[in-house]
C-alpha cells in the first residue's frame, strides 16, 4: 500500500534545481488525463518531455488538452507576472514531443507510467522499459493503488523505481505522493523529492 511507504507529500511545480544526476528529460507513457497533465506540468517547469501513447489520435487529443489547459491558465498568470501568454504557451508546447514510438524514451532520465490501472499491463510495460531505457533511468508509476513491489520486480532496477502519484487535475492540484521500496537508492529518493518540489 502506498501510504505505508510514503516518502513525502509535497507542493510542486516540478523543481528545476539539480540533485546528483540531473533530471532534464522526462518520459510519460500514457497520454490520457493523468499523463498529459504530468507532461504539461513537467514541460512548464522547463523539462524536455517525451509523451508516448498507442495512437496518433490519442496523442493529438493530449496535445489539444494541454494547449486548452494552458490557454485558460497562462493569461491569468501573465497579467500578474508580466509575460506574454502566447509566447509562454508556445515554449511549453515546444518542450513536449509526442510519439507512438516507445524507444523515444531511451535517453530520458525519468520515465513515469500513466497507463490503465491493471497490473498485467503495467508489468508488461515496465519489462519493456527496463530493456529500452539506460541503466541509470529512474522508472516510476503514477498508480494510486497497485503494488509498487510487484511492478518493480519485473525490472532489474529495484534501486531506481518509485511511485509518483499525481492528483487530478494535475496542473491544478499541488499535491504529489512519492513512495519508495526499501531498496530504492537514497540518491534516487533525494532526486525525486527535489523533482516534485
Amino acid at each position: 500500500m502506498i501510504s505505508r511507504n510514503l516518502a513525502r507529500l509535497a507542493t510542486r511545480s516540478f523543481s528545476s534545481s539539480p540533485v546528483a544526476q540531473e533530471i532534464t528529460r522526462v518520459g510519460v507513457i500514457g497520454q490520457g488525463l493523468m499523463g498529459n497533465g504530468i507532461a504539461q506540468v513537467a514541460a512548464a517547469a522547463g523539462y524536455q518531455v517525451v509523451g508516448v501513447d498507442a495512437s496518433e489520435a490519442s496523442l493529438q487529443k493530449a496535445h489539444d488538452a494541454i494547449a486548452s489547459s494552458l490557454s485558460r491558465s497562462l493569461p491569468k498568470r501573465a497579467a500578474k507576472e508580466g509575460f506574454d501568454a502566447e509566447e509562454r504557451q508556445a515554449e511549453i508546447l515546444g518542450r513536449i514531443t509526442h510519439t507512438t514510438d516507445m524507444s523515444a524514451v531511451a535517453d530520458t532520465d525519468l520515465v513515469i507510467e500513466a497507463i490503465v490501472e491493471n497490473m498485467d499491463a503495467k508489468q508488461s510495460l515496465f519489462r519493456d522499459l527496463d530493456g529500452i531505457c539506460q541503466p541509470d533511468t529512474i522508472l516510476a508509476s503514477n498508480t494510486s493503488s497497485l503494488s509498487l513491489r510487484k511492478m518493480a520486480e519485473v525490472t532489474n532496477r529495484l534501486d531506481r523505481f518509485c511511485v509518483v502519484h499525481a492528483f487530478n487535475p494535475v496542473p491544478m492540484m499541488r499535491l504529489i505522493e512519492l513512495a519508495f521500496l526499501d531498496e530504492t537508492n537514497q540518491t534516487v529518493r533525494d532526486q525525486m523529492v527535489e523533482w516534485v518540489k
